[in-house]
Protein backbone atom coordinates (compact mmCIF):
# COMPACT_ATOMS: atom_id res chain seq x y z
CA UNK A 1 0.00 0.00 0.00
CA UNK A 2 1.16 3.32 -0.66
CA UNK A 3 3.92 3.00 -3.32
CA UNK A 4 0.92 3.37 -6.19
CA UNK A 5 2.77 0.66 -8.31
CA UNK A 6 0.13 -0.79 -10.95
CA UNK A 7 0.06 -4.24 -11.36
CA UNK A 8 0.18 -3.88 -15.38
CA UNK A 9 3.43 -1.68 -14.57
CA UNK A 10 4.77 -4.81 -12.70
CA UNK A 11 3.99 -7.64 -15.07
CA UNK A 12 5.08 -5.09 -17.83
CA UNK A 13 8.29 -5.09 -16.26
CA UNK A 14 8.53 -8.09 -15.55
CA UNK A 15 7.07 -9.74 -18.67
CA UNK A 16 5.06 -12.06 -17.28
CA UNK A 17 1.19 -13.16 -17.54
CA UNK A 18 -1.48 -12.62 -15.23
CA UNK A 19 -1.74 -16.25 -14.73
CA UNK A 20 1.74 -16.62 -13.79
CA UNK A 21 1.68 -13.83 -11.69
CA UNK A 22 -1.13 -15.35 -9.67
CA UNK A 23 0.55 -18.26 -9.37
CA UNK A 24 3.56 -16.95 -8.05
CA UNK A 25 2.06 -15.14 -5.49
CA UNK A 26 0.40 -17.81 -4.28
CA UNK A 27 3.73 -19.83 -3.62
CA UNK A 28 5.09 -17.00 -2.14
CA UNK A 29 2.16 -16.41 0.20
CA UNK A 30 2.62 -19.74 1.30
CA UNK A 31 6.24 -19.52 1.74
CA UNK A 32 5.75 -15.96 3.87
CA UNK A 33 2.64 -17.33 5.46
CA UNK A 34 0.62 -14.43 4.81
CA UNK A 35 -2.32 -13.41 6.73
CA UNK A 36 -5.77 -15.00 5.33
CA UNK A 37 -7.12 -11.47 4.15
CA UNK A 38 -4.24 -11.14 1.86
CA UNK A 39 -4.46 -14.84 0.65
CA UNK A 40 -8.14 -14.03 0.10
CA UNK A 41 -7.63 -10.70 -2.04
CA UNK A 42 -4.90 -12.67 -4.27
CA UNK A 43 -7.78 -15.11 -5.01
CA UNK A 44 -10.22 -12.57 -5.49
CA UNK A 45 -8.07 -10.79 -7.81
CA UNK A 46 -7.36 -14.36 -9.81
CA UNK A 47 -11.05 -15.03 -9.80
CA UNK A 48 -11.83 -11.66 -10.89
CA UNK A 49 -8.95 -12.20 -13.77
CA UNK A 50 -10.27 -15.52 -14.74
CA UNK A 51 -13.82 -13.72 -15.05
CA UNK A 52 -13.05 -10.86 -17.07
CA UNK A 53 -10.72 -13.27 -19.63
CA UNK A 54 -14.06 -15.16 -19.89
CA UNK A 55 -16.53 -12.53 -20.68
CA UNK A 56 -13.92 -10.76 -23.14
CA UNK A 57 -13.83 -14.12 -25.49
CA UNK A 58 -17.72 -13.87 -25.49
CA UNK A 59 -17.32 -10.28 -26.26
CA UNK A 60 -15.19 -10.22 -29.11
CA UNK A 61 -17.81 -13.18 -30.73
CA UNK A 62 -20.97 -10.94 -29.82
CA UNK A 63 -19.48 -7.66 -31.46
CA UNK A 64 -18.47 -9.01 -34.32
CA UNK A 65 -21.80 -10.40 -34.98
CA UNK A 66 -24.01 -6.90 -34.06
CA UNK A 67 -20.98 -4.40 -35.13
CA UNK A 68 -18.31 -4.49 -38.65
CA UNK A 69 -15.14 -6.19 -37.32
CA UNK A 70 -13.01 -3.27 -36.16
CA UNK A 71 -9.62 -2.90 -38.04
CA UNK A 72 -6.36 -3.83 -36.54
CA UNK A 73 -5.05 0.02 -36.99
CA UNK A 74 -6.58 2.44 -34.60
CA UNK A 75 -7.45 5.21 -37.11
CA UNK A 76 -7.06 8.92 -35.90
CA UNK A 77 -10.23 10.86 -34.49
CA UNK A 78 -9.24 14.06 -35.66
CA UNK A 79 -7.48 15.72 -38.55
CA UNK A 80 -5.26 18.66 -38.68
CA UNK A 81 -2.39 19.85 -36.17
CA UNK A 82 -4.30 22.72 -34.66
CA UNK A 83 -7.93 23.24 -33.35
CA UNK A 84 -9.01 25.83 -36.25
CA UNK A 85 -8.62 22.95 -38.79
CA UNK A 86 -9.67 20.01 -37.18
CA UNK A 87 -12.40 17.69 -38.24
CA UNK A 88 -14.84 15.20 -36.54
CA UNK A 89 -14.05 11.94 -38.31
CA UNK A 90 -16.93 9.73 -38.29
CA UNK A 91 -17.51 7.03 -35.36
CA UNK A 92 -15.48 4.01 -36.22
CA UNK A 93 -16.09 0.59 -35.32
CA UNK A 94 -13.10 0.74 -32.77
CA UNK A 95 -14.53 3.18 -31.38
CA UNK A 96 -17.46 1.31 -30.22
CA UNK A 97 -15.61 -1.19 -29.44
CA UNK A 98 -13.13 0.34 -27.10
CA UNK A 99 -15.82 2.51 -25.45
CA UNK A 100 -18.07 -0.52 -24.83
CA UNK A 101 -14.80 -2.66 -23.23
CA UNK A 102 -13.98 0.25 -20.95
CA UNK A 103 -17.47 1.20 -20.15
CA UNK A 104 -17.71 -2.40 -18.75
CA UNK A 105 -14.47 -2.92 -16.98
CA UNK A 106 -15.34 0.92 -15.46
CA UNK A 107 -18.85 -0.64 -14.18
CA UNK A 108 -17.62 -3.97 -13.47
CA UNK A 109 -14.93 -2.25 -11.22
CA UNK A 110 -17.74 -0.62 -9.74
CA UNK A 111 -19.72 -3.29 -8.01
CA UNK A 112 -17.64 -5.67 -6.05
CA UNK A 113 -20.45 -8.67 -5.45
CA UNK A 114 -20.15 -8.96 -9.53
CA UNK A 115 -16.03 -9.25 -9.67
CA UNK A 116 -15.76 -12.62 -9.23
CA UNK A 117 -19.31 -13.59 -10.69
CA UNK A 118 -19.35 -15.39 -14.21
CA UNK A 119 -23.06 -14.59 -14.68
CA UNK A 120 -23.71 -11.54 -13.44
CA UNK A 121 -20.79 -10.49 -15.60
CA UNK A 122 -21.85 -11.44 -18.90
CA UNK A 123 -25.00 -9.96 -18.26
CA UNK A 124 -23.52 -6.71 -17.27
CA UNK A 125 -21.43 -7.08 -20.59
CA UNK A 126 -24.91 -7.75 -22.41
CA UNK A 127 -26.23 -4.41 -21.04
CA UNK A 128 -23.26 -2.58 -22.00
CA UNK A 129 -23.74 -4.19 -25.62
CA UNK A 130 -27.18 -3.08 -25.89
CA UNK A 131 -26.51 0.53 -24.75
CA UNK A 132 -23.87 0.96 -27.03
CA UNK A 133 -25.77 -0.70 -29.96
CA UNK A 134 -28.80 1.83 -29.05
CA UNK A 135 -26.39 4.70 -29.20
CA UNK A 136 -25.08 4.02 -32.31
CA UNK A 137 -28.55 3.76 -33.73
CA UNK A 138 -29.51 7.25 -33.26
CA UNK A 139 -26.20 8.94 -34.73
CA UNK A 140 -27.27 9.62 -38.62
CA UNK A 141 -23.51 8.55 -39.61
CA UNK A 142 -22.51 5.49 -37.53
CA UNK A 143 -25.24 3.39 -38.89
CA UNK A 144 -22.81 1.81 -41.09
CA UNK A 145 -20.69 0.26 -38.79
CA UNK A 146 -23.60 -2.19 -37.96
CA UNK A 147 -23.36 -5.27 -39.24
CA UNK A 148 -26.21 -5.41 -41.88
CA UNK A 149 -26.60 -9.36 -41.51
CA UNK A 150 -27.32 -9.10 -37.84
CA UNK A 151 -29.49 -6.13 -38.47
CA UNK A 152 -31.77 -7.31 -41.04
CA UNK A 153 -32.17 -10.99 -39.72
CA UNK A 154 -32.89 -9.47 -36.21
CA UNK A 155 -34.54 -6.42 -36.77
CA UNK A 156 -36.47 -6.66 -40.01
CA UNK A 157 -37.72 -10.29 -40.49
CA UNK A 158 -41.35 -10.26 -39.46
Amino acid sequence: EGNFVSLTRILRSCNISVIRFCKKMINWSDMMNFNDDMRNKLNQLEGSFNVTTAVFKKYKTIFEEIFKCPSAIVPSRFCGKNRKNMKKQALASNDVYHFCWTLFVFIKSRFSRIKNDLINSYHLLLVCIDYCFGAVLTFDNALDIINTTFYGKKFFSF
